[in-house]
């Protein structure tokens, strides 16, 4: 997940856990791919409970907000490529933002838990691929987390919409550390997000890079990168504190060799350290064949 419910009255923004996943004014739950090249794979959205499509929208171009900025997004096209289910006593659910032409069903059809619906895209509103899903009853939006609202000075909650299996799954999480890689060519964040980036390859390249992906950073976290050559050396090793928080976090450091680069397995291992009463680590590791 990347982004949660607002629940900060004011301009402000925090989430169901007391955290900063969420963004002012946000009325549902985003979903996020880990890069946009991702959408490739056409990652079905299905439906969260049985009911009837009430309404379908189709034919929304993907990427127009991230290409030309969200002010070119027509009025009360928001949602993008989009489908809308009623489930009855007043409860509604509303998938957005889904690849142009994998919308699979239309209005009035009957539809089981479970049921594609389409594929994330990044129509409407969107500057990545994700879906934004939306729970409303009787026109109310709520957190499918926490459904009857936070208590006061409480963070967290054992309360969800969710099945027990998809509870564990959705587990809440401050950071996420996403994707990392091993490149010849310098990498850029348009091509990493976008899947773009081109692999480790040449063994005659001038540098190799390893890079890193986070969701969801804050200041003062630690970023660590290090790539290990055939032997077990480290050619790459490198350690830099957060100075600005961000929903996307992209991070690079690279080496030239000492000579021709060896032929055989090299790994490149991100990891992401936050301070604090409860401390998290993240860390994975990626690895490459050079021949």
């Amino acid at each position: 997940m990347l982004q949660q419910f607002d629940y900060d009255p004011g301009p402000g923004f925090i989430d169901y856990a007391c955290g900063t996943r969420a963004y002012d004014g946000h009325r549902g739950v985003d979903f996020g791919l880990a890069t946009d090249g991702d959408m490739q794979r056409n990652v079905p959205v299905i439906a969260a409970a049985a009911g009837r499509v009430l309404r379908v929208r189709e034919g929304e171009t993907d990427g127009l907000a991230l290409a030309k900025g969200l002010g070119v997004v027509p009025e009360g096209r928001d949602c993008g490529n989009g489908v809308i289910l009623e489930h009855g006593g007043g409860w509604q659910t509303i998938y957005c933002h889904m690849a142009r032409g994998s919308v699979a069903v239309r209005e009035g059809q009957t539809i089981t838990a479970g049921q594609p619906l389409g594929a994330i895209g990044m129509s409407g509103r969107a500057e990545f691929a994700h879906l934004h899903f939306g729970v409303l009853h009787k026109n109310r939006r709520y957190d499918p987390f926490l459904p009857t609202g936070p208590a006061p000075n409480t963070c967290g909650s054992s309360q969800t919409l969710s099945t027990p299996e998809a509870a564990a799954a959705l587990r809440y999480s401050a950071l996420d550390l996403v994707a990392t890689g091993i490149s010849d060519a310098r990498p850029v964040m348009a091509d990493i997000v976008s899947g773009r980036q081109s692999a480790l390859a040449d063994r005659n390249a001038e540098a190799f890079f390893g890079w890193i992906l986070a969701w969801n950073t804050k200041q003062g976290d630690v970023v660590s990168i290090d790539v290990r050559d055939p032997s077990g050396a480290s050619i790459i090793s490198d350690r830099r504190i957060v100075e600005r928080g961000r929903r996307r976090q992209f991070r690079f450091a690279g080496a030239r060799p000492q000579g021709q680069w060896r032929s055989g397995r090299y790994t490149v291992t991100a990891t992401i350290q936050r301070s604090g009463p409860q401390p998290i680590t993240r860390q994975i590791s990626r690895t490459v064949n050079l021949r």
